[in-house]
């Protein structure tokens, strides 16, 4: 059978097919769309959580706001910062808590809040901390990390167990760029020169003495220089024991107060001082010090040394040939002799000049003598340093009261220095705004030196330096020793 295609027909069932693909398609919308309502009605049988709101501001204790202060709820990750305003707004899961409040700078606060819609006011306090350590300046305190200018800074504990009387020996080495120059070893620190900023003229000795810096202790000016009557630096009146600290100032933050006389820098001393509410403090401090002799030279003494005078005596009478310009030459010394003892000339030898009658020395024990000068007029020297400290503080008031004993015999006989010192350093506070400070400082320095100076084409004073006595190189041995008259005798011009 044949089949034949209807076009009608076919439309027909186009359309029906059309028709329910539509249908389906808007069934499937329609199914979609209706979902939130379901959803919303689900929620709407499950109960919210409620939230409570609390607001609030935080400023300083000047009532200044503070932006970006982090809060948070205590125990949670809920929280919140403030605005421009120092304004926060938060909403809490909790009626009641408490809230965590930080901020850089500033000391963490805890603050509790209730359901009442009552604003939070927090005030936050400055966090102190000793972020270095204080450093004293010509025109206050600074923080030494705020310190901008050459300044170097050491501490008095650095400067205990060295036993020396002066402070200016013992900033030797420890501040850079500071030069102390010892023309002297003699007890009591004479002839030290301090150069911080450098030499200011060409000749030696007005550069050195005219390039010093100006000392404060405890902001009262002095000037370090060695007295011509004592001998002694000024220095070293003031204890190493009663030293806090010592402040080197360079560059022109030295002449902030102290003007012209700070051209060559300053150096800032500050003594100990008590603390408040402390409780007595007694510290003591007690060293014995010994300083060997030094390397001494090596002599000739006794029957040698005599032998070579004798040698010496006999060819003063006679002349050397000198074969290099054919002439006879007397000697000079003892080194001619010595050198030119097998050149004399037979017939000098036994001519008209009167020889030296030899001596016997079995039967004159005088000669037989071997005195060494060098280990009577040097010895072993002996330092002794002691203190006492007692320090404390009240409520109002703070005191530190010391006193010191010091003793150093010179590796010279007849040098030495001596000091007794009392310290004291009281401050009252009677009011918070108002304090009254009363310190006092007084010493007593003894030098003992001999009328040895050396005071030569002006380049030092004879109170700076003491020469060796030339005895000591001319004195023969074969005097007796200790214990003799000639002896004591002898030693008096060493000690005058």
């Amino acid at each position: 059978m044949k089949k034949t295609y209807d076009r009608k027909a076919f439309k027909r069932k186009l359309q029906s097919r059309k028709l329910t693909v539509i249908v389906i398609i808007r069934f499937v919308m329609i199914l979609l769309a209706g979902y939130p309502l379901l959803a919303s009605a689900g929620e709407r049988n499950t109960p919210r959580e409620e939230s409570h709101r609390v607001k609030g501001k935080v400023v300083d204790r000047k009532g200044v706001p503070l932006p970006g202060v982090t809060i948070r709820l205590d125990s949670t990750t809920v929280g919140s910062v403030t605005g421009q305003d120092g304004t926060f707004v938060l909403l809490l899961p909790e009626r009641e808590g408490v809230l965590v409040f930080s901020f850089i700078g500033y000391e963490t606060v805890r603050v509790k809040y209730s359901g009442e819609n009552t604003p939070l006011l927090v005030t936050l306090k400055e966090k102190v901390s000793a972020l270095d350590e204080v450093t004293v300046i010509a025109y206050g305190t600074q923080n030494k990390r705020e310190v901008v200018g050459a300044m170097s800074t050491v501490k008095g504990e650095d400067l205990e167990d060295i036993p020396s009387p002066s402070l200016a020996n013992l900033l030797q080495g420890r501040v850079a760029g500071m030069n102390v120059l010892n023309t002297t070893g003699a007890p009591g620190g004479g002839g030290i020169s301090v150069i911080i900023r450098g030499f200011n003229s060409l000749s030696i000795e007005s550069s050195r003495r005219g390039s010093e810096p100006l000392w404060v202790i405890d902001g009262v000016p002095m000037l370090s220089f060695t007295s011509p009557v004592t001998g002694t630096n000024t220095l070293a009146d003031i204890d190493p024991n009663d030293i806090e600290s010592v402040q080197v100032l360079k560059d022109a933050a030295s002449a902030a107060i102290y003007g012209s006389r700070a051209a060559n820098g300053v150096i800032l001393v500050t003594t100990k001082k008590g603390r408040l509410n402390q409780r007595a403090k007694v510290s003591v401090n007690m060293s014995r010090t010994f300083i060997f002799d030094p390397a001494l030279p090596d002599i000739t003494g006794g029957h040698r040394e005599r032998l070579h005078r004798l040698e010496a005596l006999r060819d003063y009478q006679q002349a050397a040939y000198n074969g290099e310009t054919n002439t006879y030459e007397y000697v000079a010394g003892y080194k001619d002799s010595y050198l030119n003892r097998l050149q004399y000339d037979y017939f000098w030898n036994m001519g008209d000049g009167a020889n030296v009658a030899p001596y016997q020395d079995s039967l004159n024990k005088f000669y037989n003598n071997s005195t060494n000068l060098f280990d009577y007029y040097f010895r072993t020297a002996k330092v002794t340093d002691a203190s006492l400290q007692l320090s404390g503080g009240s409520v109002g008031m703070t005191y530190n009261v010391g006193i010191g004993y010091y003793d150093e015999s010179g590796v010279l006989r007849n040098t030495g220095f001596g000091r007794v010192k009392i310290l004291g350093n009281f401050c009252m506070i009677p009011f918070p705004k108002l304090e009254a400070n009363m310190r006092f400082y007084l010493a007593r320095a003894e030098r003992k030196r001999s009328s040895r100076e050396i005071n030569r084409y002006g380049f030092t004073t004879g109170a700076e330096l003491e020469q060796i006595p030339e005895e000591l190189l001319n004195t023969s041995t074969v005097l007796p020793g200790p214990g003799n008259a000639a002896f004591d005798e002898l030693v008096k011009r060493f000690e005058t």
